[in-house]
């Protein structure tokens, strides 16, 4: 499930309509966002995320900084958890 996110997210901001309108970065998007609207978002890349996984992703790319870093880490935990799992 996070295998999609990965690629959906790591991507570039999308375009804006005119070259009037500020770019963004997708950390800075993901900042402006309500819980709400990242979870939404989470929902529309694949992600069943739960308010407070949203709030969580939220926070993770704002202490890492980088979008890319916090989908790494949210692999390998992932990861680190289907293994114990198992």
């Amino acid at each position: 499930m996070l295998r999609q996110t990965k690629s959906c997210l790591s991507g570039s901001a999308e375009e804006p309509s005119s070259k009037d309108e500020t770019m963004q970065t997708p950390e800075e998007m993901i900042a402006e966002m309500s819980t709400d609207e990242l979870q939404e978002l989470l929902g529309e890349l694949g992600v069943d995320a739960t308010e407070q996984q949203a709030a969580g992703v939220k926070q993770l790319v704002a202490q890492l900084g980088s979008l890319e870093s916090a989908i790494e880490t949210l692999f390998q935990l992932d990861e680190a958890s289907g293994r114990r799992a198992a």
